[in-house]
């Protein structure tokens, strides 16, 4: 079966890079956005940031802060493990981005 990110390689619209970024998420994990901006060299770096702030405005991404590696984690919301918590105000007016 083809994946959304083969399908979608000709003039994607902004929901279709968002599904190609949860996917790449859902299967990669917990990654920074340069990592993700190098898995997915079709698409511009604009494009994944806008994708990547749009989802994580609606809930479908988590934007964490790592002090232990000082960088932003991204992350699939259903991907997290542990005890769900409430992002910091600051995370959720800016998304940390």
């Amino acid at each position: 079966m083809e994946s959304v990110r083969e399908h979608m390689r000709e003039c994607p619209s902004e929901s279709e890079i968002a599904q190609v970024v949860l996917q790449e998420l859902e299967q990669r994990g917990n990654c920074t956005m340069e990592e993700l901006i190098h898995n997915l060299p079709e698409y511009s770096w604009n494009q994944v940031f806008t994708a990547v702030d749009r989802l994580s405005r609606e809930g479908a991404l988590m934007v964490k802060y790592s002090s232990r590696v000082d960088l932003y984690l991204l992350s699939a919301a259903q991907a997290r493990s542990g005890n769900p918590r409430q992002a910091a105000p600051q995370e959720q007016a800016g998304n940390g981005l």
